[in-house]
């Protein structure tokens, strides 16, 4: 009997024990659990506030409450109180900063923050070791070495600045046009001065060619580009085209020509000629179209390439119009690159076959840079005629690289129907004599 009241005992006390062990790991759990959710909930809070937004102060005191050893959160609170321009504020906002550094004093982008706030109060000794620091920190990095050669650049040291600025540029593709806008209106647009910087790599001379064409310099942009070997600009071919879209839209057509032919988006485009001038080739509808024939399908007006009528080589151009009634037709232009105060002849053949219409269809030049019509062909006649040969003299004005020619109509009234059919073939431009 006695020993069956020990052996009852004994398991009294191991059960109490299993009992203690099990509430203390869950009450261990659940402080653990509160404290993560409050560093969590802390600097979510930090990550998602802005220093611009009007409640940040708030925001980042109370995410201070909660995780006052945050980086994140010290920085939100130290940035809020520099963006107040008062000497305590400033000086606030520093010691913000410098807290933020001995939680986390490994992070450059903290170390950045700091040199900021340091250059705020004028404290230039202070800021450029910061600065520095971020760079030790992390010397592959574009930002630190951005940051430190605008703050030399700020502060007057050509030599220190130039020098980091030009590692940003050649380690990150995308701070390179920063660089080159920085220091291009520093140095007063002088692309000597620049390049001199920047260097002669072949990766700054194709940030250099687009730059240029940024920057509306067409001449600088083709003498980089075609300094590169051809294996480079193979390499770069879609920058290539961007700026040719850029110079043709621009209109310096005389660049976006040469551009297109090297680049072999239009391998026939030529300065001073009429691209597929005897539709001997089919006419694309497919973006980008520079300089090649472009048309754009409208109701009641058919283009096609034509075998049956053609006055030289295999093919013409064949436009019928079965009651296209708009006051307007420009269904069918190209884009030609000339030189400025120039006169020019452009011809054409013309063939017609039952023109109907108080408003045929003629040709017209326009200017390139303004759409301004330049010169036009008479209206074509009505009924029927076989190949003549067509002339449209025209000056290309003294600021514009080229002209436009499509086929418009006379006008008749905004609903003038329009019948018949008409045939181009092998047109040319001249410079004109005399």
């Amino acid at each position: 009997m006695h020993e069956e009241k020990e052996q009852l005992i004994l398991v009294r006390t191991r059960s109490w024990q299993t009992r203690i062990l099990p509430a203390a790991v869950i009450l261990f759990a659940l402080a653990f659990g509160w404290f993560s959710v409050r560093l969590q909930i802390a600097n979510m809070l930090a990550g998602l506030t802005s220093s611009s937004d009007s409640n940040a102060a708030e925001v980042a005191e109370a995410a201070r409450s909660l995780s006052p050893r945050d980086p994140l959160v010290n920085w939100l609170a130290a940035v809020t109180k520099g963006d107040v321009f008062t000497p305590s504020q400033l000086q606030a906002a520093v010691a913000g900063h410098r807290q933020t550094v001995r939680l986390s004093p490994y992070h450059y982008f903290w170390w950045l923050e700091l040199g900021r706030a340091y250059e705020q109060t004028d404290d230039a000794k202070a800021a450029e070791g910061a600065f520095k620091r971020a760079v030790e920190l992390a010397p592959e990095y574009t930002l630190p070495r951005w940051q430190l050669g605008n703050f030399y650049l700020r502060q007057g040291n050509e030599q220190a600045a130039f020098r980091e600025l030009k590692k940003a540029a050649e380690s990150d593709q995308a701070y390179r046009e920063q660089v080159f806008s920085i220091l291009w209106d520093y140095l007063e647009k002088d692309p000597k001065k620049l390049e001199k910087i920047v260097g002669d790599s072949p990766d700054m001379r194709v940030g250099l060619a687009k730059f240029y064409a940024m920057k509306e310099q067409p001449a600088l942009s083709l003498a980089k580009w075609r300094s590169l070997d051809a294996a480079k600009q193979k390499e770069n071919h879609e920058v290539g085209a961007l700026i040719a879209q850029a110079f043709f839209e621009k209109r310096y057509l005389r660049t976006a020509v040469e551009f297109v032919r090297q680049l072999a988006l239009e391998p026939d485009a030529k300065f001073e000629s009429v691209q597929n001038p005897g539709f001997e080739k089919e006419i694309s509808n497919k973006e980008p179209v520079f300089f090649g024939w472009k048309n754009q399908p409208v109701e009641n007006a058919r283009v096609l390439l034509s075998r049956a009528k053609k006055k030289s080589g295999n093919r013409s151009l064949q436009i019928t119009f079965s009651g296209y009634e708009k006051a307007e037709f420009n269904d069918l232009y190209q884009t030609i690159a000339l030189e400025p105060g120039i006169s020019y002849d452009l011809t054409f053949w013309l063939k017609t076959e039952d023109l109907r219409s108080a408003g045929t269809p003629k040709l017209e030049v326009l200017n390139a840079a303004d759409n301004k019509i330049l010169a036009a062909s008479d209206p074509m006649a009505t009924g029927s005629s076989d190949w003549e040969k067509v002339t449209v003299r025209f000056t290309v004005p003294e600021d514009s690289e080229g002209v436009v020619i499509r086929t418009s109509r006379a006008y008749c009234g905004e609903k003038c129907p329009l019948f018949g059919t008409i045939w181009y073939d092998d047109f040319k431009i001249v410079r004109a004599a005399g």
